[in-house]
């Protein structure tokens, strides 16, 4: 949202006024076309909500109500922000008018007047006052070269959470996740949303540098261990220049927004919740298989699900400890499938129902073999040490290694 904090209004800013208003549209339209119910903003600029600067700046106002660290001596300077979609807009979190919004860091204790953290509390509209969830945008300073500052502004809000059941911490923590994970504070042991893991695995994320040539993971979101993930973060699809043609980045960087899809409810546990419905159209038949598994079925897809929990199977699929190496799922050459499988809603829940396959041919199948991992992450059917173990369906065969 900032560019370096010198912007066109800035003495020797880094950018022209025209560039910073171009800025500021490009910002003003991802955010108008997504339209969440809630955006978290670090390096967010008091110009921004400013219509002689940004000209959709009257159009961001009526969409979202805006709670943000400006004020007092932070008045003219960058800091967090958090926008709730207003209910005429569709939005359904409002502010929880029971607590105040507060402001953590934005010092130089944490770095400078940008490095704070805005915490809001919200209610889902019509939900359940009691429990308010805590959205908190935060922007902290680099580990690398301030890591005094950093720490102390970490454990300022980390004594803040402490106190709360249930939030969601984003924001630009200029850290990678190995980074985060030696500080040894509360955000090691956090939730991340992970991105998805070909982003993950490409290391072209979140954010960049002047010259763009890097492209470091060190946008991130945490949250409560009783909020659910519906979906793995998604991100925009290449950093690029806000200002096209007119003119070039200098000495600066700059981020891609991430957004992710929460559930104010944890994940289910029962299989009655698992499984619920009220029609057809609310299941569906998965090769995801029920929680901790992160490897799904082979060859064929048995397992009936809500849509909404086979949604959370999947993101859980795509967390850390999937993504480990270790935890890799084996692959198969699959001959054709003896049965067919559909999905309805009986009596409330999602039930599997098997039918013969037209198209099967009958054929004899040999016992699988015991399943060996090839150097490169593959899987072959041989003798000699087994490295995973692995139960294929029947008619499945293992591809070769090459």
């Amino acid at each position: 949202m900032y560019q370096g904090h010198g912007n066109g209004l800035s003495e020797g800013g880094l950018e022209t006024l025209e560039q910073t208003s171009k800025r500021y549209a490009l910002a003003s339209r991802t955010l108008k076309a997504q339209a969440p119910d809630a955006v978290l903003l670090q390096e967010c600029d008091p110009a921004f909500f400013d219509p002689a600067i940004n000209h959709a700046a009257a159009d961001i106002q009526q969409m979202f109500s805006v709670q943000s660290s400006f004020g007092s001596d932070r008045e003219a300077s960058p800091g967090t922000a958090v926008l709730l979609k207003k209910p005429e807009a569709g939005g359904q979190l409002l502010k929880d008018p029971q607590f105040s919004t507060k402001v953590i860091g934005g010092d130089k204790s944490t770095g400078g007047s940008s490095k704070s953290a805005t915490m809001v509390p919200v209610i889902l509209d019509g939900g359940n006052a009691s429990d308010p969830i805590w959205l908190v945008s935060i922007h902290v300073a680099p580990l690398r070269n301030a890591e005094a500052a950093a720490k102390r502004h970490i454990t300022m809000v980390e004594n803040e959470l402490s106190e709360l059941s249930r939030f969601v911490l984003a924001g630009d923590f200029n850290a990678n996740p190995s980074e985060i994970a030696s500080t040894g504070t509360l955000l090691s042991k956090l939730r991340r949303v992970a991105v998805s893991p070909e982003v993950e695995a490409s290391g072209s994320v979140t954010s960049w540098h002047s010259e763009q040539g890097q492209q470091p993971l060190i946008d991130h979101c945490f949250i409560s261990s009783d909020l659910g993930i519906l979906r793995q973060a998604t991100v925009e699809k290449v950093p690029h220049s806000p200002y096209g043609s007119d003119g070039s980045v200098k000495g600066a960087s700059d981020h891609i927004w991430l957004s992710v899809r929460l559930s104010v409810k944890p994940l289910t546990t029962t299989d009655d919740m698992k499984r619920a419905c009220s029609d057809d159209s609310d299941c569906v038949i998965s090769c995801n298989r029920d929680l901790p598994h992160c490897c799904g079925e082979l060859c064929q897809c048995t397992q009936a699900w809500s849509k909404q929990y086979n949604s959370q199977l999947t993101a859980h699929k795509a967390t850390e400890n999937c993504m480990r190496p270790e935890n890799g799922c084996p692959v198969a050459r699959c001959a054709e499938s003896e049965h067919l499988y559909s999905v309805q809603c009986q009596e409330g829940h999602c039930v599997a129902l098997k039918t013969a396959n037209p198209n099967h041919r009958e054929r004899r199948y040999e016992a699988p073999e015991e399943v060996v991992q090839c150097a490169d992450d593959s899987y072959r059917c041989a003798d000699g040490q087994v490295v995973k173990r692995t139960t294929p369906a029947q008619g499945c065969a293992f591809a070769k290694c090459p």
